[in-house]
Protein backbone atom coordinates (compact mmCIF):
# COMPACT_ATOMS: atom_id res chain seq x y z
CA UNK A 1 0.00 0.00 0.00
CA UNK A 2 1.41 3.36 -0.94
CA UNK A 3 0.27 5.96 1.57
CA UNK A 4 -0.91 9.32 0.28
CA UNK A 5 2.03 11.70 0.51
CA UNK A 6 0.10 14.89 0.96
CA UNK A 7 -2.29 16.75 3.20
CA UNK A 8 -5.97 17.58 3.35
CA UNK A 9 -7.02 20.58 5.42
CA UNK A 10 -10.34 22.31 5.90
CA UNK A 11 -10.74 25.47 7.93
CA UNK A 12 -12.36 28.89 7.75
CA UNK A 13 -14.17 28.14 4.53
CA UNK A 14 -11.05 26.96 2.71
CA UNK A 15 -10.12 23.50 1.47
CA UNK A 16 -6.43 22.82 0.90
CA UNK A 17 -5.21 19.71 -0.90
CA UNK A 18 -1.64 18.78 -1.77
CA UNK A 19 -0.21 15.67 -3.40
CA UNK A 20 3.21 14.12 -2.98
CA UNK A 21 4.91 16.78 -0.89
CA UNK A 22 4.50 19.55 1.62
CA UNK A 23 2.27 22.60 1.43
CA UNK A 24 3.19 25.78 3.29
CA UNK A 25 1.50 29.08 2.59
CA UNK A 26 1.97 32.28 4.59
CA UNK A 27 -1.27 33.95 3.54
CA UNK A 28 -0.75 36.82 5.99
CA UNK A 29 2.32 37.89 4.05
CA UNK A 30 0.53 37.95 0.69
CA UNK A 31 -2.32 40.19 -0.34
CA UNK A 32 -2.90 38.02 -3.41
CA UNK A 33 -1.69 34.69 -4.69
CA UNK A 34 0.10 35.14 -7.99
CA UNK A 35 0.04 32.10 -10.21
CA UNK A 36 1.87 31.90 -13.54
CA UNK A 37 0.94 28.86 -15.59
CA UNK A 38 2.35 27.43 -18.78
CA UNK A 39 0.75 24.61 -20.72
CA UNK A 40 2.96 22.09 -22.47
CA UNK A 41 1.99 19.78 -25.29
CA UNK A 42 3.24 16.77 -23.34
CA UNK A 43 0.42 14.39 -22.50
CA UNK A 44 0.10 11.95 -19.64
CA UNK A 45 -2.72 9.38 -19.72
CA UNK A 46 -4.42 11.53 -22.37
CA UNK A 47 -4.50 14.50 -19.98
CA UNK A 48 -2.71 17.79 -20.70
CA UNK A 49 0.09 18.31 -18.22
CA UNK A 50 0.08 21.67 -16.46
CA UNK A 51 3.36 23.06 -15.18
CA UNK A 52 3.05 25.86 -12.66
CA UNK A 53 5.56 28.35 -11.34
CA UNK A 54 4.59 30.24 -8.19
CA UNK A 55 5.89 32.36 -5.34
CA UNK A 56 4.79 30.07 -2.51
CA UNK A 57 7.91 27.94 -2.01
CA UNK A 58 5.63 25.00 -2.71
CA UNK A 59 7.25 21.59 -3.05
CA UNK A 60 4.11 19.51 -3.59
CA UNK A 61 3.75 18.16 -7.12
CA UNK A 62 0.04 19.01 -7.19
CA UNK A 63 -1.94 21.34 -4.96
CA UNK A 64 -5.22 23.23 -4.71
CA UNK A 65 -6.55 26.05 -2.56
CA UNK A 66 -10.34 26.10 -2.90
CA UNK A 67 -13.09 28.41 -1.66
CA UNK A 68 -15.32 25.94 0.18
CA UNK A 69 -18.47 28.05 -0.28
CA UNK A 70 -18.28 28.17 -4.08
CA UNK A 71 -15.86 25.36 -5.09
CA UNK A 72 -13.84 28.06 -6.87
CA UNK A 73 -10.16 27.24 -7.12
CA UNK A 74 -8.17 30.18 -5.75
CA UNK A 75 -4.79 28.63 -6.41
CA UNK A 76 -3.73 25.55 -8.32
CA UNK A 77 -0.54 23.77 -9.16
CA UNK A 78 -0.93 20.83 -11.56
CA UNK A 79 -4.44 20.60 -10.17
CA UNK A 80 -5.81 18.71 -13.19
CA UNK A 81 -2.92 16.26 -13.48
CA UNK A 82 -4.13 12.70 -12.91
CA UNK A 83 -2.26 10.82 -10.18
CA UNK A 84 -2.79 7.68 -8.04
CA UNK A 85 -4.82 8.71 -4.98
CA UNK A 86 -3.63 6.08 -2.47
CA UNK A 87 -5.24 6.34 1.00
CA UNK A 88 -7.07 9.58 0.22
CA UNK A 89 -9.49 7.10 -1.43
CA UNK A 90 -10.84 6.37 2.03
CA UNK A 91 -12.54 9.78 2.19
CA UNK A 92 -14.96 8.62 -0.50
CA UNK A 93 -15.23 5.18 1.11
CA UNK A 94 -16.38 6.89 4.31
CA UNK A 95 -18.88 9.10 2.46
CA UNK A 96 -20.50 6.15 0.70
CA UNK A 97 -20.65 4.10 3.90
CA UNK A 98 -22.25 6.94 5.89
CA UNK A 99 -24.80 7.76 3.19
CA UNK A 100 -25.74 4.18 2.30
CA UNK A 101 -25.02 2.09 5.39
CA UNK A 102 -26.39 1.61 8.90
CA UNK A 103 -23.78 2.36 11.56
CA UNK A 104 -25.22 -0.26 13.91
CA UNK A 105 -24.92 -3.07 11.33
CA UNK A 106 -22.60 -5.96 12.23
CA UNK A 107 -20.21 -6.60 9.33
CA UNK A 108 -18.64 -10.02 8.79
CA UNK A 109 -15.16 -10.28 7.27
CA UNK A 110 -14.77 -12.33 4.11
CA UNK A 111 -11.55 -14.11 3.19
CA UNK A 112 -10.95 -11.37 0.63
CA UNK A 113 -11.11 -8.71 3.33
CA UNK A 114 -8.87 -10.73 5.65
CA UNK A 115 -6.29 -11.05 2.86
CA UNK A 116 -5.81 -7.29 2.40
CA UNK A 117 -2.20 -6.16 2.91
CA UNK A 118 -0.81 -3.87 5.57
CA UNK A 119 -1.69 -1.42 6.94
CA UNK A 120 -4.53 -3.59 8.28
CA UNK A 121 -6.61 -4.27 11.34
CA UNK A 122 -5.83 -7.98 11.13
CA UNK A 123 -9.34 -9.40 10.86
CA UNK A 124 -9.99 -13.09 10.23
CA UNK A 125 -12.67 -14.66 8.05
CA UNK A 126 -16.02 -14.63 9.83
CA UNK A 127 -15.03 -12.00 12.40
CA UNK A 128 -17.85 -9.51 12.98
CA UNK A 129 -17.36 -5.80 13.67
CA UNK A 130 -19.93 -3.00 13.76
CA UNK A 131 -19.88 -0.66 10.77
CA UNK A 132 -19.39 2.33 13.07
CA UNK A 133 -16.22 0.80 14.51
CA UNK A 134 -14.94 -0.09 11.04
CA UNK A 135 -15.21 3.56 10.05
CA UNK A 136 -12.97 4.55 12.96
CA UNK A 137 -10.51 1.88 11.84
CA UNK A 138 -10.75 3.22 8.29
CA UNK A 139 -10.26 6.92 8.98
CA UNK A 140 -7.98 6.91 12.04
CA UNK A 141 -5.67 4.03 11.16
CA UNK A 142 -6.20 3.71 7.37
CA UNK A 143 -6.78 -0.04 7.62
CA UNK A 144 -7.13 -1.75 4.25
CA UNK A 145 -9.09 -4.75 5.51
CA UNK A 146 -11.60 -2.45 7.23
CA UNK A 147 -12.11 -0.65 3.91
CA UNK A 148 -12.82 -3.92 2.12
CA UNK A 149 -15.23 -5.09 4.82
CA UNK A 150 -17.14 -1.82 4.48
CA UNK A 151 -17.19 -2.06 0.68
CA UNK A 152 -18.43 -5.64 0.55
CA UNK A 153 -21.11 -4.95 3.16
CA UNK A 154 -22.46 -1.68 1.77
CA UNK A 155 -21.96 -2.37 -1.93
CA UNK A 156 -22.47 -6.14 -1.93
CA UNK A 157 -19.02 -6.53 -3.47
CA UNK A 158 -15.89 -4.54 -4.18
CA UNK A 159 -17.18 -3.90 -7.71
CA UNK A 160 -20.61 -2.82 -6.48
CA UNK A 161 -19.08 -0.40 -4.01
CA UNK A 162 -16.76 1.06 -6.65
CA UNK A 163 -19.82 1.74 -8.80
CA UNK A 164 -21.34 3.77 -5.95
CA UNK A 165 -18.07 5.66 -5.52
CA UNK A 166 -17.89 6.54 -9.22
CA UNK A 167 -21.53 7.59 -9.30
CA UNK A 168 -20.93 9.98 -6.40
CA UNK A 169 -17.76 11.33 -8.00
CA UNK A 170 -19.71 12.06 -11.19
CA UNK A 171 -22.43 13.85 -9.20
CA UNK A 172 -19.75 16.07 -7.63
CA UNK A 173 -18.31 17.04 -11.01
CA UNK A 174 -15.14 14.97 -10.62
CA UNK A 175 -14.49 14.28 -14.31
CA UNK A 176 -10.90 13.09 -13.83
CA UNK A 177 -11.51 10.58 -11.03
CA UNK A 178 -11.95 6.82 -11.25
CA UNK A 179 -12.37 4.45 -8.30
CA UNK A 180 -11.63 0.72 -8.38
CA UNK A 181 -10.74 -0.14 -4.77
CA UNK A 182 -12.15 1.13 -1.45
CA UNK A 183 -8.71 1.38 0.16
CA UNK A 184 -6.53 3.02 -2.47
CA UNK A 185 -4.40 0.07 -3.51
CA UNK A 186 -3.10 0.60 -7.04
CA UNK A 187 -5.41 -1.01 -9.58
CA UNK A 188 -6.29 -1.05 -13.27
CA UNK A 189 -9.30 -2.42 -15.12
CA UNK A 190 -10.92 -2.29 -18.54
CA UNK A 191 -14.03 -0.17 -18.89
CA UNK A 192 -15.78 0.32 -22.25
CA UNK A 193 -12.66 -0.79 -24.07
CA UNK A 194 -10.42 1.62 -22.18
CA UNK A 195 -7.88 0.79 -19.47
CA UNK A 196 -8.78 2.78 -16.37
CA UNK A 197 -6.53 3.40 -13.37
CA UNK A 198 -7.52 4.08 -9.77
CA UNK A 199 -6.69 7.79 -9.77
CA UNK A 200 -7.80 11.39 -9.24
CA UNK A 201 -6.56 14.98 -9.41
CA UNK A 202 -5.93 17.54 -6.69
CA UNK A 203 -8.90 19.57 -7.96
CA UNK A 204 -11.28 16.59 -7.86
CA UNK A 205 -10.01 15.55 -4.45
CA UNK A 206 -10.73 19.04 -3.12
CA UNK A 207 -14.29 18.77 -4.47
CA UNK A 208 -14.72 15.41 -2.73
CA UNK A 209 -13.32 16.69 0.55
CA UNK A 210 -15.46 19.82 0.42
CA UNK A 211 -18.59 17.73 -0.11
CA UNK A 212 -17.63 15.37 2.69
CA UNK A 213 -17.07 18.03 5.35
CA UNK A 214 -19.78 20.48 4.38
CA UNK A 215 -22.38 19.39 1.83
CA UNK A 216 -23.01 15.71 2.44
CA UNK A 217 -26.20 14.99 4.42
CA UNK A 218 -23.89 12.96 6.67
CA UNK A 219 -21.20 15.61 7.12
CA UNK A 220 -21.81 15.86 10.89
CA UNK A 221 -21.29 12.12 11.25
CA UNK A 222 -18.04 12.44 9.28
CA UNK A 223 -16.66 14.91 11.82
CA UNK A 224 -17.42 12.48 14.64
Amino acid sequence: MRHAKGILLAAAGIVIVSFMGTFAVKLAEKETIKNHTSVTSEKMDHKTQIETTDELNLYAQSAVLMDASTNRILYGKNEELVRPMASTTKIMTCIIALENGNLSDPVAATQNAANQPKVHLGVYKGETIYLKDLLYSLMLESHNDAAMMIAEHVGGSREGFAKLMNQKAKELGCSNTYFITPNGLDAKEENDGEIKEHSTTAADLARIMNYCIGNSPKSKEFWK
